[in-house]
């Protein structure tokens, strides 16, 4: 516990304490006031699952100087389609001058009891940065193993040729020229098609994202992100489709990433990839994506197409990106971490998007 005389209290959201959260939150991301007001207001009161702000903040003479953001969210699971609430930790920020103060520990802990006494059993984190990943295994969270991060250069013209299969080589510069028949690039989001789309790919054995229309259509309205939509038509419908992101200005861009698919029976891997790979050639970004997300023949796909091992750096790289599960009032017991017979802290538990982190 934190000193009493340090004079820090540990309360739940207000609304008079939004103006502290804010600020709070422009100083830890670096953006301007009100692009950052409009992300928060897309993030939690937009959201579809949204139940009111569950939010613990650290106060110092009555100015919040540390928090920790739940995100509402809706999961599914099992043959009968279980629906499980489990809110997703989106956002811890402690003001510099206040750090090595005990305060992450402190909020996690009310946050989680917050959560017992609502009835709440689970909670996730998919965009936890390194110092909030050690601090969460020290507090009884459990990590489902690395999602792998690949990337795949802008051209691999050239020298590189020799390095990869010569096949796909040519392909992709086909496809810079021109694109494929039955191929759609759009700036928005198509979510009928793209619920469609998730119904029938859902799996019972694998945890994920309640993918309704609601869902789409709120998530691609992220102000934070840009977004290119790839559509494969086949036969006068959708069979496949991903979501390209970029961050929005004044975050600085990088490489596209693929952040969100969906591929029909009727649709290759190959095809829906091989798409992608022809828009960033046209457009000369590389490409990045998390391996362990997609289904083995897509994995396949990806190396076939010239994806590589791109690790973040750091101590922490051969366990990052990865999930973190939290039973909530669990200390670690003897008790599967299941629902519906799905194991959610083991990667075989999960079908995972990038978009299911607020990274992306």
């Amino acid at each position: 516990m934190i000193p009493e005389e340090d004079g820090y209290e540990v309360v739940p959201w207000e609304e008079r304490h939004r103006a502290g959260v804010l600020r709070l939150r422009t100083l830890f991301r670096g953006i301007a006031p009100a692009w950052n007001a409009a992300h928060f207001r897309w993030q939690h009161e937009e959201n579809p699952c949204f139940e009111g702000h569950w939010v613990q903040l650290a106060l110092c003479r009555g100015e919040v100087v540390a928090m920790r953001v739940l995100q509402h969210a809706l999961w599914e699971l099992g043959d009968a389609a279980v629906r499980l609430r489990a809110p997703c930790f989106a956002g811890t920020a402690i003001d510099p001058a206040h750090r090595q103060k005990g305060l992450f520990g402190l909020l996690t802990r009310a946050s989680e009891a917050e959560l017992g006494r609502r009835g709440v059993e689970w909670a996730f984190n998919l965009s936890a940065g390194a110092a909030t990943h050690v601090s969460s295994l020290a507090e009884g969270w459990r990590g489902t193993g690395p999602l792998r991060p690949l990337g795949r250069p802008q051209s691999i013209g050239g020298r590189r040729v020799r390095d990869r299969v010569l096949r796909y080589a040519v392909r992709a510069a086909r496809y810079a020229s021109r694109p494929e028949p039955g191929v759609r690039i759009e700036a928005e989001p198509r979510p009928e098609d793209m619920a469609g789309l998730a119904a029938e790919a859902r799996r019972p054995d694998r945890i994920r994202r309640v993918r309704d229309a609601a869902y789409f259509r709120w998530r691609f309205r992220d102000p934070s992100s840009r977004y290119r939509f790839l559509y494969v038509e086949r036969g006068g419908r959708v069979a496949g489709f991903l979501a390209l992101h970029r961050p929005a200005p004044p975050i600085a861009s990088g490489a596209l990433t693929i952040a969100d698919w969906e591929c029909s029976a009727g649709l290759s891997f190959d095809e829906l990839l091989g798409a992608a790979v022809a828009y960033a050639e046209r457009i000369q970004k590389p490409l990045g994506t998390w391996s362990a997300a997609w289904p083995e023949p897509a994995q396949h796909a990806l190396r076939r197409l010239g994806f590589e091992d791109a690790p973040e750096p750091g101590p922490l790289a051969s366990s990052r990106p990865t999930i973190l599960v939290r039973r909530i009032g669990a200390d670690g017991g003897d008790a599967p971490w299941q629902v519906a017979g799905v194991a959610l802290d083991t990667l075989e538990g999960w079908d995972a998007r990038l978009t299911d982190s607020d990274a992306f």
